[in-house]
């Protein structure tokens, strides 16, 4: 599988573009967490009339961070990801070798199943074990 997903070789001007693209989704994700943050706040010093209003504002509250949450973890991974593309150390020949492997490895598990079958479909066996 790691063959399917390997990294694809990208140009400067597309790794820049990505960079900027990671740069202002992250300006974003600060921007949303401090006016998240300054809501909560403004919101926790009023008092609210009845239990109900509270408990809605709560998980309005829960909603909107639980989406944050989300947010950050999709741009940790295309971070991640950003960091493989610029990776100097990248080598291509481990994913072909992983294929390699990969293909060597189901041909050696079939072959082994074929022998497993074959051994019990003939009735007098040609070993007592």
């Amino acid at each position: 599988m790691s063959y399917l997903y390997r990294p694809v070789p990208l140009s400067a001007t597309e790794v820049s573009e990505l960079k900027v693209q990671i740069q202002s989704r992250t300006d974003e994700l600060i921007r949303l967490t401090t006016q998240l943050r300054r809501e909560r706040h403004i919101s926790g010093t009023k008092n609210k009339r009845n239990w109900f209003q509270k408990r809605k504002s709560e998980a309005n509250d829960l909603l909107r961070l639980n989406k944050l949450k989300q947010m950050v973890y999709v741009l940790e991974i295309e971070k991640e990801e950003y960091d493989l593309l610029t990776n100097q150390q990248y080598n291509p020949m481990v994913y072909k070798m992983n294929l390699v492997l990969g293909v060597l490895a189901s041909f050696y598990s079939i072959f082994w199943l074929l022998q497993i079958l074959l051994y019990l479909l003939i009735d007098p066996s040609a070993s007592p074990f």
